[in-house]
């Protein structure tokens, strides 16, 4: 697609890393207007900008946290043509928060874990991105600007944002949470995580191959109640806190266990 002329409101992790990006693949950032802090990250290179001194821009990137969204956006729209898109990076928020009277805007959300801007940048390539707009057109600016980023636009629909934006909070940030717990239960076994690392990919590998129920494997899936009450016991003895989690994990996957046909 042609070169764009970018604003980006909110450089946060997401923000940055995807302007980084859009740099790379030979989009312009206009302009930057930074959160609370009032800094632009050096890493842009770009001096901060307010509100009110925007340029004129083809889209406007609003990467604020989610309850921000519809003020950024109204408070970047004084200095936006009938032309422009004003696009957030949320996946669970209604694009009707960057509706700010033009009639064109949606939202563009990676489906990455973008934890610091060179990373991010870095993972963009390749990524899905959930892709919604407020008509066809908008859709598909905002689709080929993904594309130009190397990621794989898809579509998703606005009413069920929530259900999509959950589970890929499931999917990353509990599966990030659960293997903390591993990590801690190796490192007190004198055992460096790393070497979980093969079983962890296979496993993720298993289910998306042979689907979530078929992958489980292990004492839980099996019945072997005398081995899991066995783990139990060392966790509680290493540490009670550590035994309540394990307890919620062990209810949690006896539950999928039972569903199996």
């Amino acid at each position: 697609m042609e070169s764009l002329e970018l604003a980006v409101v909110g450089p946060g992790r997401a923000g940055c890393a995807l302007a980084l990006a859009a740099m790379s693949a030979g989009h312009r950032v206009a302009a930057v207007v930074p959160g609370p802090s009032g800094v632009v990250p050096d890493v842009l290179g770009i001096e901060p900008s307010r509100y009110g001194m925007l340029p004129l821009v083809d889209l406007v990137i609003v990467a604020t946290p989610d309850r921000e969204i519809r003020a950024a956006a109204k408070a970047a729209a004084a200095r936006l043509t009938g032309a422009a898109i004003v696009c957030h990076l949320s996946g669970f928020t209604s694009i009707d928060a960057a509706d700010v009277g033009t009639g064109r805007f949606g939202s563009l959300h990676p489906l990455m874990s973008l934890p610091d801007p060179d990373r991010g940048r870095r993972a963009l390539a390749g990524a899905p991105a959930a892709v919604t707009g407020s008509s066809r057109d908008v859709a598909a600016v905002i689709s080929g600007f993904a594309e130009s980023l190397g990621m794989r636009p898809f579509h998703l629909s606005d009413d069920r944002r929530g259900l999509y934006h959950t589970g890929a909070s499931v999917a990353s940030n509990i599966t990030t949470g659960v293997l903390g717990l591993a990590f801690d239960l190796m490192q007190a076994a004198g055992v460096d995580p790393s070497v979980l690392r093969p079983l962890v990919e296979q496993s993720i590998a298993n289910v998306f191959d042979i689907g979530a129920v078929e992958a489980l494997t292990g004492p839980i899936a099996r019945g072997d109640e005398t081995t899991v009450a066995g783990q139990r016991l060392e966790v509680e003895l290493l540490d009670p806190d550590l035994a309540d989690q394990f307890d919620l994990l062990v209810d949690f996957l006896r539950h999928r266990v039972a569903d199996r046909p």
